[in-house]
């Protein structure tokens, strides 16, 4: 297990220098993608977003208290630079050190990539939640997971 998340640790962070080209690619989507967030999330509420990676969906929100987490430094590294609004830190969603609570949890594609779906909404529920908070969750369907583990070998 250790092996594949190392794997997919290197994907990320050879990824990340690419990731703002690849946002500018996909714009319309992730422009939808921010109206969205937009009309879900109060303007007045905390977000966490794990699995960040660049910070693409915190930055354009307005809130004020937004933090980022993402197990690739190279990753962090870009969203730091790119997004000074939100703070960014590197930590693994499976035994996440950060605690603190949130009204909103952000795991936008990223239950695809972890090894363990169960462990990962534990830690979530045990350290980033109040009684209160709000998981928005998207997930990638089968078929576009699988053709990005055979393209890229992850």
């Amino acid at each position: 297990m250790q092996n594949n998340q190392e794997r997919h640790r290197a994907f990320f962070d050879a990824l990340a220098p690419e990731r703002s080209e690849d946002a500018r690619r996909h714009r319309v989507y992730y422009r939808d993608r921010e109206r969205w967030l937009s009309r879900i999330i109060q303007k007045d509420a905390s977000i966490i977003e794990v699995g960040c990676g660049t910070g693409l969906s915190l930055a354009p929100l307005p809130n004020v208290q937004k933090v980022g987490v993402d197990f690739s430094a190279q990753m962090i590294q870009v969203a730091k630079r790119e997004d000074p609004s939100s703070t960014y830190l590197i930590d693994d969603v499976l035994s996440l050190k950060h605690e603190a609570h949130y009204d909103y949890v952000l795991l936008l594609d990223t239950l695809n990539f972890v090894s363990d779906a169960q462990e990962c909404l534990e830690q979530i529920r045990k350290k980033l939640c109040h009684d209160k908070t709000r998981l928005v969750l998207t997930y990638r369907s089968e078929e576009h997971t699988s053709e990005l583990q055979s393209r890229f070998g992850i």
